[in-house]
C-alpha cells in the first residue's frame, strides 16, 4: 500500500483540493501517513513546495515529493 501527505497553503482553495485529493487518493488504495509518506503532495506555490520538502528533509531518500 502506497503511502502519502498533502501539505498545502492556508486558504480555503487549497483546503479544499487537499480534501478532494485525500479522497481519491483514498479511494485508490492510498494511505495518509504523515509521519512516513512515500510521496508528498504539495498544493499551492513555490513556498508550500519548499516547506513540505524541508518538513521531511529528514526522509528525502524514501520520499518523492510532487507539486
Amino acid at each position: 500500500m502506497l503511502r502519502f501527505a498533502v501539505i498545502c497553503r492556508r486558504d480555503e482553495q487549497s483546503f479544499q483540493l487537499k480534501r478532494q485529493l485525500r479522497e481519491k487518493l483514498s479511494g485508490a488504495g492510498w494511505m495518509e501517513d504523515e509521519q512516513r509518506p512515500q510521496t508528498v503532495f504539495a498544493i499551492g506555490c513555490d513556498g508550500t513546495f519548499l516547506f513540505a520538502v524541508h518538513h521531511y528533509l529528514s526522509r528525502l531518500e524514501a520520499t518523492e515529493f510532487l507539486g
